[in-house]
Parts: structure tokens; sequence; C-alpha cells
């Protein structure tokens, strides 16, 4: 199984797929409503986790990265990035960031997509209408997901963003290495 995360403050979509087939096994999108500070971060985790938990058999996940055209809120999307990335490494799920316009590209064949191309490409591309933007996204992120874990891409625009990723995949995984030094 595979999941697809859109992270946000408001509404993160979430996404699981089976190793084969566009049927969705879960999509949820997680409200935390009035909830600030570290209640809201603590019930997106949780959310995250439930669905972990009842599908132990992920095999990957894909996020959506940060968009760097963000404005205000980058603390508080920074915060909600970092606790769900903890939630995945602490439950042993592999996972890939994927940028914004990585996304777009691989749902509806331009980076530069809108919400509305999104819908249309993941209805065009995978046969599901999915009309709330972060459940949209989500699903796209999930059916990535699958692409990264199986390496067989069936488009010319799959293989692009595939080698993007194990591009980026390779960048930082140099740097991942924790380093000490002695004083």
């Amino acid at each position: 199984m595979f999941l697809g995360i859109d992270q946000s403050l408001r509404s993160t979509g979430l996404v699981i797929l089976p190793e084969a087939g566009n049927q969705a096994l879960e999509l949820r999108v997680i409200q935390p409503k009035k909830l600030s500070g570290a209640a809201r971060l603590r019930y997106l985790r949780d959310g995250v986790r439930d669905i972990m938990i009842r599908y132990t058999s992920t095999q990957h996940a894909c996020l959506e990265g940060y968009s760097l055209h963000s404005v205000n809120r980058s603390f508080d999307l920074g915060e909600v990035g970092g606790i769900l990335r903890l939630c995945l490494y602490d439950m042993g799920l592999s996972f890939t960031v994927v940028p914004p316009t990585t996304l777009k590209k691989f749902a509806s064949g331009r980076g530069t997509a809108d919400k509305e191309d999104m819908r249309r490409g993941v209805n065009q591309r995978w046969q599901v209408d999915i009309p709330q933007d972060d459940a949209c996204d989500a699903y796209a992120l999930a059916q990535l997901a699958r692409a990264v874990k199986q390496n067989k891409p069936t488009t010319r625009i799959d293989a692009e963003v595939l080698k993007t990723l194990t591009a980026e995949r390779k960048q930082t995984a140099r740097f991942s290495s924790p380093k000490t030094i002695d004083i």
C-alpha cells in the first residue's frame, strides 16, 4: 500500500492506495478546526498515525514539500512538516518529499498547474473524481509513492519526475548522517 499526504495547517489530505488499481482504500481530510500550536500538531500527527496503524503494510509515502511562495505562516507550516516527517520516521515508513512543481507535473503534465488543472489531471489519468483540493493532491502523492517504490515509469513525464526525485534523494542522503564534533 502507498500513502500520500498533502500537509497544511487547516486541511491535510491523506490517501492510501493498494498495490495495484486506482480505488483509494482510504481518503481522509484532517481539519484541526480551531486548534492551534501544539494541540494542532498533535491532532495532525495522531491523524496520520491512525492511518498508519490501520495500514501497517504501507510500503512508501510521499508528502508534498514546502511551497517557496508561501507567505506569513512559514514557521507554522515548517512545524507541521517536521511533525509529519518525524511521525513517518518513527513508524519506520520510508518517504519522499515531493516539491509542489514536481507533483503538479506528475499529475497534470505541467509544473505550473493550478487546483483545477490538478483535479482534471487526476480525473483524466486515473479516472477518479476528487473535488476536495487537499484530498486530490494527496491522491496524486499516493500514486507517486507507488511510482517511486515500483520504479516503472509508464510515460515520459513519469520518467522525468522519477529521475528528478532520485537526484534529490541522493542529494539529501549526502547530508543525512549526523556528525559530532568532540571539543
